[in-house]
Parts: structure tokens; C-alpha cells; sequence
């Protein structure tokens, strides 16, 4: 049943070298990071991308060391 509310999934390869087109990639949600966020500048959303990276980067360290 639809309710209103949409769920909304920002993907970010990392460590992925060479042409990505045409390519299919395998993903899954692994944790939340944020909610929703309006950004004022190019230059905020290149930093808010290089943050939930480390963020994730964090979140995948540790469950490969459980």
C-alpha cells in the first residue's frame, strides 16, 4: 500500500578504478549515515560526499572485524 513516503538510497563505489558505464554493481544497506540533507554549494555537497565516505569507510572496518 503506498503511504506517501519514499525511501531514498544514495550509493558511492569506492576503491573502483577504470570506466564504470554498462557495468553492474551488487549493493545492500549496510547502515544509516544521515537523514536527508539540503545543501547550500557545490563545494559543501563535495565535502559532505568526502564525509559519509569516511563514514562508511568506518562502518564496513568494523564489521569486517567482528
Amino acid at each position: 500500500m503506498y503511504t506517501g513516503h519514499t525511501t531514498r538510497l544514495d550509493t558511492y563505489p569506492l576503491d573502483v578504478d577504470g570506466e564504470r558505464n554498462g557495468k553492474h554493481f551488487a549493493g545492500g544497506r549496510v547502515a544509516y549515515l544521515r537523514p536527508e540533507a539540503k545543501l547550500d554549494s557545490l563545494a559543501a555537497l563535495k565535502a559532505q560526499i568526502a564525509k559519509d565516505s569516511g563514514d562508511v569507510r568506518k562502518v564496513l572496518a568494523n564489521l569486517r572485524g567482528r
